[in-house]
């Protein structure tokens, strides 16, 4: 027998092996340089096998755009040569049913099975063990939002925001919703109509960042197979419909050393340690920098604006929603975290977690210093001269791509391939994109990510 996760899945932990029947089916997922989710599946009975020599994948996919163009950069210019997809079948999950799948986050290696240095979640591990070196461990958790529409694309629902009658609309799916999490081990906290036409917003368990991102992949997979049992469909796009708010991807995270949180217990701002200052100063240094992975598509922008609490500026406070960090004070030391806001469904999570956790240690490296916090809307703040380091984040693809382009610290955390690749498609959605109209971009946008 291969075993998959049995803290995510405990009554349901065993996936069948060699000789199996092929009633079962393993689906093994990347999350690509778009933001979309590209897929292999094979019979169970296969998986041990390709668990040791992968499943194959053109390497071309790191290049893809969102709307499936190929782009090129060094190494990734020709049709040839091949990827090898390796399921890790320790975080597998077996579906809620009515199913006969097992799904498994993978990583990418090449044909003689070596990591890509362009594997995403590879990358994120690399990271979190850079923390380990300074004993500092990371919690995470991302808030997913998603608007469900009948089938012709309509919203579900008009609202009000957080109603009643908003949830009532989809009673079942909610319900079934929860059915299907809980079976796979996955434990919400709670789930509610959003302020846009057909919005839903989910929140689950923080765990390590890994696991954040593999779990953030999960939940768009359960609820667009949930969706689709009742006759709907979920977007993750950033934006949906003109004119309306769009769809967030909120990350919550906290830093820890010695099993203390770094952001609760000490004598700072908001009760925050000196080390969770520096590290929380680091995210917000380098929030310009790594906006082009945090918001990364052209109708990223239609969301990011002032005013629909996406923290379109570079300040935080306590519960401030229209800060790009809000500072969030639990109910218990352990529950103290922050809110980056600028996240949205067209992000990749495990290079959301990686520009995290890669700012979050420069800051502690340099010993960086929170500005003052910020309670008041910063809209209305006349930038610098009224409060220190606010300013008003890029407000395209393009002034992003700038930004990203200039920081040094991008290229070190990515690695050079991986920043190329990254950076050419950006790119590549900016040129296509970027002099659209609106409502053609968001057609061609709306259904594309999970």
């Amino acid at each position: 027998m291969v075993e998959v996760n049995s803290h995510l899945a405990p009554e349901r932990a065993a996936l069948a092996g060699d000789g199996a029947t092929d009633e079962r089916a393993l689906m093994l997922t990347i999350v690509d340089n778009a933001g979309v989710t590209r897929v292999r599946s094979v019979p169970a009975r296969r998986a041990k096998h390709v668990a040791r020599v992968g499943a194959g994948l053109a390497p071309s996919y790191v290049v893809f755009a969102v709307d499936d163009q190929i782009t090129s950069t060094p190494g990734f210019d020709t049709p040839s040569g091949n990827m090898r997809l390796v399921p890790d079948l320790a975080s597998g999950v077996a579906l809620s049913q009515p199913s006969g799948w097992i799904w498994a986050p993978a990583d990418q290696h090449d044909e003689a099975m070596h990591v890509m240095p362009t594997c995403q979640r590879s990358t994120l591990k690399r990271l979190v063990a850079s923390a380990s070196t300074m004993e500092v461990s990371f919690r995470m958790a991302f808030e997913l939002e998603f608007t469900l529409c009948h089938p012709d694309g309509r919203a579900i629902h008009e609202g009000p925001s957080h109603g009643l009658r908003a949830l009532l609309e989809v009673e079942e799916f909610a319900a079934s919703l929860f059915d299907a999490l809980s079976e796979q081990g996955v434990k919400v906290e709670q789930l509610h109509p959003e302020h846009g036409a057909g919005q839903f917003e989910l929140s689950v368990e923080a765990g390590s960042p890994i696991e954040a991102a593999d779990r953030h992949v999960l939940l768009r997979l359960t609820i667009g197979r949930v969706a689709r049992q009742h006759g709907l469909r979920a977007s993750f796009a950033p934006a949906v419909f003109p004119g309306a708010v769009g769809n967030g991807c909120h990350l919550h995270f906290s830093t820890w050393r010695d099993g203390q949180n770094l952001q609760a217990g000490g004598d700072g701002p908001e009760g925050m340690s000196g080390p969770g200052m520096a590290l929380a100063a680091g995210v917000l240094n380098h929030l310009p920098d790594f906006l082009a992975i945090y918001a990364p598509s052209v109708v990223s922008y239609e969301r990011l604006q002032p005013g629909r609490f996406a923290g379109a500026f570079t300040c935080w406070g306590r519960e401030n929603r229209e800060a790009a960090l809000r500072f969030i004070r639990g109910s218990t030391t352990d529950s103290t975290n922050i809110e980056l806001k600028v996240v949205d469904g067209a992000s990749n999570p495990y290079l959301v977690a990686s520009a995290v956790v890669a700012a979050a240690l420069d800051g502690l490296s340099n010993d960086l210093r929170l500005p003052p916090p910020l309670q008041d809307d910063p809209a209305i703040i006349e930038g610098e001269r009224s409060h220190p380091g606010l300013r008003r984040l890029p407000a395209d693809l393009g002034e992003s791509i700038a930004a990203f382009e200039r920081s040094a610290l991008t290229r070190a955390t990515l690695g050079d391939s991986l920043y190329e690749a990254f950076l050419a498609v950006r790119r590549l959605e900016w040129q296509t994109f970027g002099d659209v109209e609106l409502s053609e971009a968001l057609d061609r946008h709306r259904w594309q990510y999970g």
